[in-house]
């Protein structure tokens, strides 16, 4: 069986098995066996803590599976195509790496940072926390907040049924054991009106219950403190600095999830007054350069739907955290050249060749055609026999900044170049 139809499959089980969970304890707990025994007072007030609760945990689970996670935004794209090489591009690291973007080498574009790549969803998430086969979905920057109230509220209304049914589950298996015999308990001899499906279902539901309450305890608290230290479960194993991004206190922390303090926190809901636009997050105080609440609330949203200036308020923070450097940006950014041999060559000849490491000294190029995207060629710790032939990807056609297409004037004669010929094969090998 294959990853995705695995993920289904797990999915698929749990969700039937919660709501299952949820059926037979208000059919079958408070609907006959509570009146059964005679405990009709507690129908109500257990119906409605259970079922407030449970309803929270169902929909906690369709907007963690049916949301985005936090794919890389067109606006990054668009960014990153902007700023070409004046934008340092570092390698990927299992650490932290603040305000540096990383090169994805499987999407084949830089990435904000806390961005990692889905090896099962196949793309760039924006602060990814891990890929979750519950809810056959990964777990990031959009939609953590869902998982989390999930993970909270099915923990809950497991516990709930879990105690409020325990003296009945207990009555039930007694009477489906027989051992009551003798004992002479009124309460299991009432059970004798009941049906033996349905007690037998009522078990199996309490069975469940107990099953959640083991599985989900462990998660919330695993997870509970990950969030008060604003740190997701890829970043949990960093060690070479003091994490960046802690706030100081666990409530602010936890605002980098929830969004500022308010009502919509409970609720499985995007959060109404973001912290971060998922690109760019907070050091320690504040919001993130002077950025406005409210704009991050409608880059959240709606980013394609901005206005002009909040588009350039975005892009200005983004150039600040990132380091964009001004001097390496070509004014003849987005201008077509036509690729060929020669102009290879003359990259090569200017210096710009696959013998470079990709270091935060070194950006990405550009790509034209308007579409966003990177060109990077330079050699890697990790693609060091290839000659940095791994990293020469695409988005797109190549533009050539003015740096880079004046060598060519500058280059020597056709029969130098062929001379030259041996060494630039083998450099590009």
């Amino acid at each position: 069986m294959d990853l995705p139809c695995a993920t289904q499959a797990t999915m698929s089980a749990s969700l039937s098995c919660f709501i299952f969970e949820g059926a037979a304890y208000n059919i079958i707990f408070l609907g006959r066996i509570l009146p059964a025994v005679g405990k009709d007072a507690l129908v109500v007030p257990f119906g409605i803590i259970f079922n407030i609760v449970w309803g929270l945990a169902l929909a906690s689970y369709a907007r963690a599976h049916l949301a985005d996670p936090g794919r890389l935004p067109k606006r990054w794209e668009e960014f990153v195509h902007s700023v070409g090489e004046g934008l340092p591009v570092a390698h990927p690291r299992p650490e932290w790496q603040p305000g540096q973007a990383t090169f994805c080498e499987r999407c084949g574009i830089p990435r904000p940072e806390r961005a990692h790549h889905c090896a099962a969803c196949k793309i760039c998430v924006l602060r990814m926390d891990h890929h979750c086969a519950w809810i056959d979905n990964c777990v990031g920057f959009k939609n953590h907040k869902f998982f989390f109230l999930l993970v909270i509220y099915a923990c809950l209304a497991s516990i709930i049924a879990l105690v409020t049914s325990l003296p009945e589950l207990i009555l039930c298996i007694i009477h489906l054991t027989g051992i009551e015999n003798g004992l002479g308990f009124s309460p299991v001899e009432r059970l004798h009106n009941a049906r033996k499906t349905d007690v037998l279902s009522f078990v199996v539901s309490g069975v469940l219950s107990l099953f959640f309450v083991v599985l989900f305890v462990p998660m919330v608290l695993t997870h509970i403190p990950m969030a008060t230290r604003n740190e997701t479960a890829i970043e949990s194993n960093y060690s070479n600095m003091p994490n960046p991004f802690d706030q100081g206190t666990p409530l602010a922390n936890l605002a980098q999830i929830f969004g500022q303090c308010g009502p919509d926190w409970i609720l499985p809901v995007r959060p109404l007054r973001p912290l971060s636009d998922g690109v760019a997050f907070p050091r320690r105080h504040g919001l993130l350069d002077g950025s406005r609440p409210q704009l991050l609330g409608e880059l959240f949203e709606a980013e394609d739907l901005l206005p002009k200036e909040a588009t350039e308020e975005i892009e200005r923070v983004w150039r600040t955290r990132y380091s964009v450097r001004k001097e390496l940006l070509s004014p003849r950014a987005g201008i077509q050249v036509e690729e060929g041999p020669l102009t290879s060559l003359a990259r090569w000849w200017s210096g710009a060749a696959c013998t470079r490491p990709v270091s935060p000294g070194r950006g990405a190029g550009a790509v034209a055609n308007g579409s966003p995207g990177v060109r990077a060629t330079a050699r890697t710790p990790d693609s060091a026999n290839h000659l940095g032939s791994k990293r020469e990807l695409a988005l797109g056609s190549n533009v050539i900044a003015s740096r880079r297409s004046s060598s060519v004037e500058s280059l020597p004669g056709r029969e130098n170049l062929e001379h030259s010929g041996d060494r630039g094969a083998a450099v590009a090998a």
